[in-house]
C-alpha cells in the first residue's frame, strides 16, 4: 500500500468541490423555482418549470450543475434535425452493450482459469467469433461520430453567421469541454484511490500497474494523444477511443469547412479523402506486416492488461491509430453530408426504393458475415504481403458503407419491426449516458474480476459455462 501523497489529497479535494457545486447549484435552482412561482402567483409542475430556460446568463451558469434541471435535460425529447435520427440512440446502446461484454470477456480470460483449455477451444468455434472478432464494433461509433458531425455543423452554419476559422476553433473547444472533465476525473481516480478500493489475489497486480501508468502518462490522456504516445505504460487503455475520435473530429471539421469554401470541389474533397485513407491503410498494413484482423488470443489479452510492451506495440500499430480508423469516420461524414443536403431540399424520409430495400436487407447478412470472418484467420495461417494488406484496409473501410445502408433503411422505415424497436424513447436517456458508462466500465471490470478468491471455472465467449 502506498502512502497518501499530494495527488491523493488533491483528488479528494476535487471530489468535495464537485459535490459542493452540485449541492449549491441544485439548491439555487430550487430557490429560483419558489421565487418564480411566488412572483407570478402560480403553481407550476416541476417538469414544466425545469424545461423552461433561465431568465439570465448568470442564472444559467448557477443552475448548470442542478440535479433537477439536468435530469429533465437528460430525458428531454430530441429536437431539430436530430429528431429524425432517433434510431441512432438504439444503435449506440446496443453497440455499447456489446463492447462492455467483450471487455468483460477480456478481463475473465486475463485472470487464472480452472479450465483454460475451454477458452482455447472457443477460438475454434464459429459462434465465439461474435465476441472474439468484436473489436471492429468500435467502427460503428466512428461512423456515427462522422455522420453527426456533418449534420450538426452544417445545421449550425445555416442558422448562424460565423467565420470558418471561428467555427473551427469553436468545434475543437466544444469537443475538449465534452471530453476532458470526465476524463480528468477518471484518470485521477485511477492514479490515486482506485488501488485502495478493494483487495484480492489479482487486485494489486492490475490496479498498482494502472496507478503507476496513470501517474506517468496521464498527460497523454489529457492531451488526447494517448492513441500514439505512452504505449509502454497505458493509463486507462480504453480511452484511446477518445483521442482517436477527437483527432478525427478535427480532420472531419476541416474537410467540411473546405467543402463550404470550395463547393464545386465538394465531391473531390470528400471522396478523395476516403481514397487517401484507404491507400494509407494499405501502406500501414504492408509496412508493419499486420494480419487483416485484430488477433486477440488469450495471451495477448492478458499481456494487454498487465503491460507487456511487445503487445502494446501491436495494439498501437493495429487498433488505435487515427490513420487506421479514418475510413469509416469519413464515410459517415460523407453520408451525413448528403443526408443533410437531401433533407434541406425537402427530401422525403419514407423513400421506398426497391434497390435500397434490397441493399438494406443484404446489409444485415453482410454484418453477420463480418462478425464471423475472423474464424478463417484464427484457423489458418495466411501469407502476409500486399494482398493481406489490401484485405486489411478493405476490412477497415467496409463497415461504414454497411452501417450507412442500415441507417438509411431505418430512417426510411424499411421493414416493420426494426424501425419500431430502434425508435423507442427509452434509448434516448440511455444513449446520453453511454459516454459515462464507457468511461467507468473498465473500472468496474477491475472490481468484478480481480478480487475473486478462487480461479474462474471458465468463460464461455457467448456459450454456456462448462
Amino acid at each position: 500500500m502506498f502512502d497518501v501523497d499530494e495527488l491523493d489529497i488533491g483528488f479528494i479535494c476535487l471530489l468535495l468541490v464537485l459535490l459542493l457545486i452540485v449541492c449549491i447549484s441544485s439548491y439555487y435552482d430550487l430557490r429560483l423555482r419558489f421565487v418564480y412561482e411566488k412572483f407570478n402567483g402560480i403553481q407550476m409542475e416541476p417538469a414544466d418549470y425545469y424545461k423552461k430556460p433561465t431568465s439570465s446568463l448568470f442564472h444559467q451558469l448557477m443552475v448548470s450543475f442542478s440535479v433537477y434541471r439536468n435530469w429533465y435535460i437528460l430525458s428531454a425529447p430530441t429536437k431539430g434535425e436530430l429528431r429524425d435520427l432517433r434510431a441512432i440512440s438504439a444503435i449506440r446502446i446496443w453497440t455499447m452493450i456489446s463492447i462492455v461484454y467483450g471487455h468483460a470477456t477480456w478481463f475473465s480470460v486475463s485472470t487464472p482459469l480452472r479450465n483454460p483449455l475451454f477458452i482455447e477451444k472457443n477460438y475454434h468455434l464459429m459462434r465465439s467469433m461474435i465476441v472474439v472478432n468484436g473489436g471492429n464494433l468500435v467502427q460503428t461509433f466512428f461512423f456515427i461520430s462522422g455522420f453527426l458531425n456533418s449534420i450538426t455543423l452544417l445545421s449550425y452554419v445555416d442558422k448562424n453567421r460565423i467565420t470558418k476559422l471561428k467555427l473551427f476553433i469553436r468545434a475543437i473547444i466544444y469537443r475538449i469541454i465534452r471530453f476532458i472533465p470526465v476524463l480528468l476525473f477518471m484518470v485521477l481516480l485511477h492514479a490515486t484511490w482506485l488501488h485502495r478500493f478493494d483487495d484480492g489475489p489479482y487486485w494489486d497486480k492490475f490496479t498498482v500497474y494502472e496507478r503507476q501508468s496513470c501517474r506517468k502518462n496521464m498527460w497523454t490522456n489529457l492531451l488526447l494523444i494517448n492513441n500514439y504516445v505512452g504505449g509502454d505504460m497505458k493509463c486507462m487503455i480504453h480511452t484511446w477511443y477518445l483521442a482517436t475520435d477527437f483527432q478525427l473530429g478535427i480532420i472531419g471539421t476541416a474537410l467540411l469547412l473546405m467543402c463550404m469554401k470550395y463547393p464545386k470541389k465538394r465531391n473531390f474533397i470528400l471522396f478523395g479523402s476516403i481514397i487517401v485513407s484507404f491507400i494509407i491503410a494499405v501502406i500501414h498494413f504492408y509496412v508493419h506486416q499486420l494480419e487483416p484482423i485484430l488477433m486477440l488470443p488469450p495471451e495477448n489479452l492478458r499481456n494487454q492488461l498487465m503491460g507487456n510492451p511487445e503487445y502494446d506495440r501491436y495494439f498501437y500499430d493495429f487498433h488505435a491509430p487515427t490513420h487506421l480508423n479514418t475510413g469509416n469516420y469519413l464515410i459517415g461524414l460523407v453520408i451525413g453530408y448528403f443526408y443533410y443536403q437531401y433533407k434541406q431540399s425537402n427530401g422525403r424520409t419514407d423513400n421506398r426504393s426497391a434497390f435500397l430495400n434490397v441493399l438494406w436487407h443484404c446489409s444485415y447478412l453482410l454484418t453477420f458475415i463480418l462478425c464471423f470472418i475472423g474464424f478463417y484467420f484464427y484457423e489458418y495461417d495466411i501469407k502476409l504481403g500486399i494482398w493481406s494488406a489490401l484485405l486489411g484496409a478493405l476490412l477497415k473501410h467496409i463497415y461504414g458503407p454497411i452501417i450507412g445502408i442500415l441507417f438509411v433503411g431505418i430512417f426510411n422505415r424499411y421493414g416493420w419491426l426494426i424501425p419500431k424497436m430502434f425508435n423507442y424513447g427509452m434509448y434516448r436517456i440511455l444513449a446520453r449516458l453511454s459516454f459515462s458508462v464507457y468511461m467507468v466500465h473498465l473500472t468496474m471490470g477491475y472490481v468484478e474480476f480481480t478480487i475473486n478468491e478462487f480461479t474462474n471455472k471458465s468463460h464461455s465467449l457467448m456459450t454456456s459455462i462448462k
